[in-house]
């Protein structure tokens, strides 16, 4: 597959479903803002197509990035490796601006 275009949403649990109920039981652990990251570098980094609009700039999203691949992969990867460095320093999209 060589897609135009790449949308990366974060997942967000909503109430009265069946995953949430499994996260509140302790049977399921997602990862904390850092770790979909992360799990967002690693996938940028993966990727491998010839003309691609990459954007995670979803609400849902704790911080936007976007670019063409694979033209601006490096400087993604290079922007989220510098969160990643330090994340006390960046301000992620806070919980309460993520609720849609």
């Amino acid at each position: 597959i060589d897609p135009q275009y790449i949308g990366v949403l974060t997942l967000m649990l909503e109430p009265g479903t069946a995953m949430l109920q499994r996260v509140r039981a302790g049977e399921l652990r997602l990862p904390d803002s850092i770790g979909m990251l992360r799990e967002l570098r690693e996938m940028i980094a993966t990727t491998n197509v010839t003309d691609c609009l990459f954007r995670s700039n979803h609400a849902s999203n704790y911080l936007p990035v976007g670019g063409r691949l694979p033209q601006d992969k490096q400087s993604l990867l290079d922007a989220l490796d510098r969160v990643l460095a330090a994340p006390s320093l960046v301000q992620l999209r806070p919980e309460s601006w993520r609720l849609l």
